[in-house]
């Protein structure tokens, strides 16, 4: 089976063997093909994908780096070279099969977990957030030039994982997996301390571990970022937990989490 990968390193494998494309500009030529594939890429986009700023001799440079692929696609399979398809000298198609690239498998994932965690199917949300990270090899773009396509890629992808990160965690929360969860969760408030989710998480843990000292510090904590970083209140939800952790309301911790995750106020 074919297998193009665009998240972390570059890669194509096959029947023959796999090839990590270490040159960056052949990297980030498959990886604008892959994100757009089945479609045609024109040239001048796939330029932009390129350089910022092309140089004069960035057209031949393109067409060298599109017989390069070529030939690093038919070293895992052959006549795999023969999806990447020339149109009529306005631009390139790489035909990609189902199930074939990461980047699709990530997305559908990511949106799949997402559906079943509105809905409460909370297993199968856990179950597919796994199975999205799993295909995370690294960031998106790593070795690529770092132009503005890649960069707003970059980001866009890099949101993505951080939600499906945040629906696992609260997944594995609802589950009941709490107690393994602090580490993790603290981490997450370290690395995003500007959104909402993972103050809620964090709080939630704790409080269910039955630590409420520390969830109500880790409240004051939310409020004072907060107010300090970004000149706002604290996230409602993180306020209406907190009035449950001083309650010591643990089911009502609990139907917090699942609200918010469902996206009911």
């Amino acid at each position: 089976m074919v297998r193009f990968q665009v998240i972390g390193t570059v890669e194509v494998s096959g029947p023959s063997g796999a090839c990590a494309l270490r040159m960056p500009l052949r990297a980030a030529l498959l990886t604008a093909l892959a994100v757009e594939s089945n479609f045609c890429v024109p040239t001048g986009k796939l330029l932009s994908v390129l350089w910022d700023d092309a140089p004069a001799s960035a057209l031949a440079n393109l067409r060298t780096n599109v017989a390069h692929l070529r030939k690093s696609l038919d070293d895992v399979s052959p006549r795999l070279a023969d999806r990447l398809i020339t149109a009529r000298g306005t631009g390139y198609r790489l035909l990609v099969h189902a199930g074939e690239l990461d980047l699709v498998e990530f997305r559908s994932l990511a949106a799949a977990a997402r559906v079943h965690l509105k809905a409460g199917n909370v297993a199968k949300a856990c179950a597919q957030s796994q199975q999205a990270l799993a295909l995370w090899r690294g960031p998106f773009g790593e070795g690529l030039p770092r132009t503005r396509w890649l960069e707003a890629h970059a980001a866009g992808l890099e949101s993505m994982r951080i939600q499906i990160v945040e629906d696992l965690y609260a997944a594995r929360l609802l589950l009941g997996d709490h107690l393994r969860l602090s580490h993790d969760a603290a981490t997450l408030l370290s690395d995003e301390p500007h959104r909402e989710r993972p103050w809620l998480v964090l709080m939630a843990v704790q409080q269910l571990s039955g630590d409420s000292a520390r969830a109500m510090a880790t409240f004051r904590r939310c409020r004072t970022h907060f107010a300090q970083a970004l000149g706002i209140d604290p996230p409602s939800s993180s306020t209406e937990l907190h009035h449950a952790i001083l309650d010591r309301d643990d089911a009502r911790v609990l139907d917090i989490v699942r609200r918010d995750v469902a996206g009911v106020a």
